[in-house]
């Protein structure tokens, strides 16, 4: 297999200015306009209400690096990913304690465009397609933000090989690392830095008892008292770090990115399960609050603070505020995000913090008490409380085993004329739809196209593609969830 070291920056659109590499994973998944669902948050899965505080304290993830660190990883994602996705997911994160807790250095790589830049040691990924892997890091970033020395770029060599075009060995993915904190013992007293600041704000939360006061108190301490990032020239997201959390709690200067994942990194600590989501423009924040999913975008409240209009809402409510959609999520997304359908209420509104504030408790308990009127009032400050009692959660890891949808037992492409293919695709069990990768021989990039299902089979047509051309193409099933099964064996076809 013809190897090549790769690179890319899936910043999923959010730097400011200054890259213009091409984030994959956006150009694979957004060409076509034929998506399952018309709403700007097609593909949120439902997830159960329980009404009650999540018993986890952390990641879920099955490796585990320093205990200090790991407090701070989501586990929402990670859940529904199949056991291939798991593994990488989990050589990624067994590599990234490496740099976190040691003094291991990133080394300088040349990439195949001439230019260079700080990445880590390599991990495989087998039985997927690369950008199957792009999603997973892209996940892993977002779900892991005390990694704060990546800079959200990419190296790949592609599992495809290039005379053959078929998987038949394994890929590589090594993760990009901003030059500041590339030497590993420099990087040490950054490390400091970052737990010294991470921990003002949770000893600020631990003044209050309840999911939403921690969450009102992490949203408005950001909001409030970092500033966005505003610089639209000479950008340079090398020095800036707007990827990373670091941004925020270091430089206390940041873009949506940052935002979202120093947002979501305080409420892991705390235990309040989160997400991070991420359009072509934007990244924001879902939160599970007494029992529901909401949207929370720290980054629109702090824009307009104090303000929280983005706070806790719903996701029929931020389309009809969004006329930009700049939160329709990517479609690496689908069938995985919660589903943020309970509009906003008085019980989930920011809680009023001083009226809150009960420094001789912690509970944790996922209910509200006390005020829970809008508080507009940016000097928010907890009450004093020099030392805190802590009672310690213990975790209570939730395994959940994704249930994939049938992979298609028959998949046949034929050319019925020029530029014009159909397709058929079979299935052993019902299924809600099919989806098809497709792409010019010798391309990196796939396109996509979905079509619904009625039943086990579906014969449908691509059109407009280059005439007299060789594509690939791949299928795979999705069920009502959203979930993709395996995909089939590449097929080759003249157009």
């Amino acid at each position: 297999m013809r190897k090549r070291f790769l690179a890319l920056l899936l910043s999923a659109g959010l730097f400011l200015t200054g890259f213009t590499t091409a984030p994959v994973i956006a150009q694979a998944q957004t060409s076509e306009e034929t998506e399952p669902l018309g709403d700007i948050h097609a593909g949120a899965k439902k997830l159960a209400d329980t009404g009650t505080k999540s018993a986890f304290v952390g990641s879920t993830n099955s490796t585990k690096g320093d205990s200090y660190w790991d407090q701070f990883s989501g586990h929402v994602y990670y859940d529904q990913l199949d056991p291939d996705e798991k593994a990488l997911y989990d050589k990624l994160k067994a590599m990234s304690d490496k740099y976190l807790t040691g003094t291991t250095s990133a080394k300088r790589r040349t990439l195949n465009d001439g230019s260079s830049g700080y990445y880590t040691d390599t991990v495989t990924f087998s039985d997927m397609t690369a950008t199957q892997a792009f999603s997973v890091a892209t996940i892993f970033f977002f779900e892991n933000p005390q990694y704060y020395f990546y800079n959200d770029g990419i190296g790949y060599t592609d599992p495809i090989d290039s005379y053959l075009f078929d998987i038949h060995e394994p890929g590589t993915v090594s993760l990009g690392v901003y030059s500041k904190y590339a030497n590993g013992s420099s990087r040490r007293s950054y490390t400091q830095q970052y737990r010294n600041a991470i921990d003002s704000y949770i000893q600020g939360a631990s003044a209050y008892s309840t999911d939403l006061a921690k969450e009102t108190y992490f949203h408005d301490e950001l909001a409030s008292t970092i500033s966005y990032n505003q610089n639209t020239t000479d950008y340079n997201e090398d020095t800036t770090e707007s990827q990373s959390a670091s941004s925020a709690f270091l430089l206390r200067n940041t873009v949506c990115a940052g935002f979202t994942k120093a947002f979501s990194l305080l409420l892991n600590s705390q235990g309040i399960e989160n997400v991070g989501v991420t359009s072509d423009s934007h990244a924001w924040n879902e939160v599970r609050i007494n029992g529901r999913w909401y949207i929370t975008d720290v980054t629109w409240d702090n824009n307009r603070w104090p303000s929280h209009a983005y706070f806790n809402i719903s996701e029929s409510e931020m389309q009809d505020d969004d006329q930009q959609w700049a939160h329709s999520p990517l479609m690496y997304y689908y069938g995985i995000r919660p589903a943020c359908t309970t509009n906003h209420t008085s019980s989930v509104d920011a809680c009023d913090l001083n009226a809150q504030a009960q420094p001789d408790q912690n509970t944790g308990n996922n209910s509200s008490s006390g005020n829970t009127s809008d508080n507009n009032n940016p000097a928010v400050t907890p009450g004093n409380n020099d030392n805190p009692t802590i009672i310690p959660v213990t975790p209570s890891p939730q395994q959940v085993t994704p249930v994939r949808p049938p992979k298609p037992t028959s998949f046949s492409v034929k050319r019925v004329k020029r530029g014009t293919l159909s397709l058929t695709v079979k299935t052993s069990k019902k299924v809600a739809g099919f989806y098809i990768y497709y792409r010019l021989k010798g391309e990196k990039i796939w396109d996509t196209k979905y079509v619904r299902v009625s039943g086990k089979s579906k014969t449908f047509r691509i059109s407009g593609l280059s005439k007299n051309k060789s594509y690939q193409l791949r299928a795979f099933s999705v069920d009502s969830d959203g979930k993709l099964s395996t995909g089939t064996k590449t097929r080759t076809v003249k157009s």
